[in-house]
């Protein structure tokens, strides 16, 4: 398994170069540049509607005030329906959500960047 350079700090993720990402100062998104593509915020930013975040990205998707389930399942559906994303990684404080078309799997007490490893073996493993 590659081993990748990732730590959190200050909030952020700092993955390896074929993840682009940004941060907004409230929650960082991630997406992989070959043909497996997953979407992850850190944390959950109910409050805020995502329209505002990396245009190119997100401009489709447009989610107001909700809960942070509600929120998950409005980002997914949005992605997946207008950007064609294979998953979504939502980070949660006691573990990782990810959904993809046809499940939704949580991983208790995991660290998102071990959550990562795994979609990159599987991503690897399907190419």
């Amino acid at each position: 398994m590659r081993q990748y350079e990732s730590r959190v700090k200050d909030g952020s993720f700092i993955l390896p170069k074929q993840f682009r990402h940004f941060n907004d100062g409230e929650a960082t998104v991630f997406w992989k540049t070959s043909n497996f593509h997953a979407l992850t915020l850190f944390p959950h930013t109910a409050d805020r509607s995502l329209n505002q975040y990396k245009p190119e990205i997100m401009k489709r998707v447009s989610v107001g005030s909700r809960g942070t389930v509600n929120l998950g399942r409005d980002i997914c559906r949005k992605v997946f329906n207008s950007l064609d994303f294979d998953s979504i990684i939502l980070g949660a404080g006691n573990g990782v959500q990810v959904w993809n078309k046809t499940s939704f799997l949580t991983w208790q007490e995991t660290d998102a960047v071990e959550v990562l490893k795994v979609l990159d073996v599987i991503s690897r493993d399907e190419n």
